[in-house]
């Protein structure tokens, strides 16, 4: 039943992931994908549950939330005149919190390769000696409802912060259009610099595609105001 719902949502979702990546492809997370879902499919009741979210999610950083831009927001924490302490302070620790999205779905992937309970020659142990002896399906099952759990916060956890992040960049670009920036006072130097321009004009092309991106995402996750 998950299953087939999680099918559903995944098709009414294909326009809205067109719209988001266009030729882009989607990329494939190593040990978390179709492939080893099929053989799980075919060999016992469980599934992966979250593999095109979880690919929206990489994909996404991959293409738009990038190194140039991350690099532009890092040099807005480290060189900006912030107006107001508190905002420095939220403002720094989303840029931080959303810095660490790369390394988490990196982590997540890496738990397959190694010797871990999750790891995919667990998996594959699971499903072999299940054919011998049915408490091996019971442990495999253990396994992958974990696994599942794990993507599930993943996704909840980076798409929140990526949604604060989005937040700050409409504050920055509406900011910079002003006369005299208010929450950053020296906000068009730092966007307007030779080392910056090209990022910041990246940025405004592309943040529309974040408004994509998170009407999908509220398809798997609750995003906070």
């Amino acid at each position: 039943e998950q299953r087939i719902k999680t099918e559903m949502k995944d098709e009414n979702i294909r326009t809205e992931v067109l719209q988001l990546f266009g030729s882009i492809p989607l990329l494939t997370l190593y040990g978390y994908n179709t492939d080893i879902n099929t053989r799980l499919l075919k060999n016992t009741a469980s599934s992966f549950l979250w593999i095109l979210p979880m690919q929206i999610l990489k994909t996404f950083i991959a293409n738009y939330y990038t190194e140039a831009v991350r690099s532009l927001l890092n040099d807005i924490v480290i060189e900006g005149f912030f107006n107001n302490p508190t905002y420095k302070t939220e403002f720094s620790a989303d840029v931080y919190a959303a810095e660490e999205a790369v390394m988490t779905i990196k982590n997540f992937e890496e738990s397959f390769a190694n010797k871990s309970s999750t790891s995919l020659q667990t998996i594959e142990g699971y499903i072999k000696d299940s054919r011998n002896n049915p408490e091996f399906l019971k442990k495999l099952d253990q396994t992958i409802n974990d696994i599942n759990n794990q993507a599930s916060k993943i996704i909840a956890a980076e798409t929140n912060s990526l949604n604060r992040i989005y937040k700050h960049i409409i504050d920055l670009i509406q900011d910079a259009k002003k006369p005299t920036s208010e929450i950053i006072s020296n906000l068009k130097v730092l966007l307007l610099s030779s080392r910056n321009k090209d990022n910041t004009d990246l940025l405004e092309q592309q943040y529309h595609k974040w408004e994509i991106f998170f009407k999908i995402m509220k398809n798997y996750v609750i995003i906070t105001a």
